[in-house]
């Protein structure tokens, strides 16, 4: 009688695999925002507070 594999072990470095690849997008998505200016606001997409005209507190 031969072994019958189940693909657990396979199966567990997948996922392992996928779960670090999740954490390293996550941390390249939190790492990539940059910091232009310390009185400025920065907004994805078109819209910049701060960028054009002094903005004072």
């Amino acid at each position: 009688m031969g072994s019958h594999s189940t693909g657990l072990p396979e199966l567990r470095s997948s996922v392992k695999l996928r779960v670090l690849w999740v954490f390293q997008v996550l941390l390249d998505a939190v790492g990539s925002q940059e910091i232009y200016a310390p009185h400025s606001i920065r907004v994805e997409g078109d819209v910049t507070l701060g960028g054009l005209f002094p903005v004072h507190a």
